[in-house]
């Protein structure tokens, strides 16, 4: 028998006619592209050269980029549950990227770590050079990448049971016991989920890339550079270039709703574990003094009988 499924209460059909309406704004436009994708020549566009290092720079440096955005994200996700108060500023100012316009994120990261920032002369001095390289186009996709990461991660753990933590500290466990047994395998799906959403993030990211680390051909020039740069040349190039990075980018999400999809709720079953000996029983619960016990209760004395039941 099945367990019972709860019931939810349906919205008026307003609502639903308006999450109609949204779901089309975002599929109608993703499908007229595809209408628009010139198939039978994508063998042709893959062979250039230069679409194939476009490629490879927005997989390589999506994937670096997603890599350092999750460790950024995930230590600043576990930080920030011990500010208390003041946690409250620091996830405020994680959502700055996404609210700020991506060339004025360019021009940030050229004011702190371009060839004239203010960390110049450590930079040089390390021999660190970002601007206008491959390593900037890192640097840009972890600056817009780095809040998906840590608003996954920062849910997950505001979810977590704190009972749990505090039985492990009661019991002896140190914190990096903590750590790698209870905390990070409780949020794994969410640290999946928000690795899957930079790395998407990433292969999109155009402004901020394009102002602080340029669009140099096999260096720094990415897909999303590469088409709109296409688009002014070769209108069906620019289609065709669009198709893969939405392909990548469904690849992405998928991956990042992979650990949703595949969560198990639980399920109580009753389990026996071995047969009841009734013979044991009745003589493991037989007393051991077949007297009758006298029992005082408010000056009335009263003898309970062994084998009496009493009301």
């Amino acid at each position: 028998m099945s367990a019972p499924q709860p019931v939810r209460p349906k919205a008026p059909l307003l609502i639903g006619l308006i999450g109609l309406i949204a779901v089309a704004t975002i599929i109608v436009p993703v499908v007229a592209l595809g209408l628009r994708v010139p198939w039978a020549r994508i063998s042709d566009y893959l062979g250039r050269e230069e679409i194939r290092d476009m490629l490879l720079i927005s997989v390589a440096a999506a994937f670096q980029s997603m890599l350092l955005a999750l460790v950024l994200g995930l230590g600043l996700a576990l930080w920030v549950q011990q500010l208390g108060r003041g946690s409250t500023i620091i996830r405020l100012l994680v959502y700055l990227p996404l609210a700020m316009p991506p060339v004025v994120g360019g021009l940030a990261l050229t004011a702190a770590l371009g060839r004239k920032g203010y960390l110049a002369p450590l930079l040089d001095a390390l021999g660190i050079h970002l601007a206008f390289a491959f390593p900037g186009v890192v640097v840009a996709q972890t600056f817009v990448a780095l809040p998906f990461v840590v608003v996954a991660v920062d849910s997950a753990l505001r979810q977590l049971d704190q009972e749990i933590l505090a039985s492990a500290r009661s019991v002896g466990l140190g914190r990096w016991e903590i750590l790698g047994k209870i905390t990070l395998p409780s949020i794994a799906p969410a640290v999946a989920t928000g690795a899957a959403l930079a790395f998407a993030r990433s292969l999109g990211e155009f402004g901020t890339t394009l102002t602080f680390a340029g669009s140099q051909p096999g260096v720094t020039r990415t897909m999303p550079l590469g088409i709109y740069l296409e688009r002014e040349v070769d209108a069906d190039g620019a289609y065709v270039l669009s198709a893969l990075l939405i392909g990548l980018a469904l690849v992405c999400l998928a991956l990042a709703g992979l650990p949703t999809l595949r969560r198990r709720r639980y399920q109580p079953q009753a389990k026996q574990l071995h047969s009841l000996d009734g013979d044991k029983l009745r003589e493991l619960t037989q007393p051991t003094n077949a007297q009758a016990v006298s029992v005082t209760v408010d000056g009335v004395r009263t003898a309970l009988s062994p084998r009496a039941i009493t009301a």
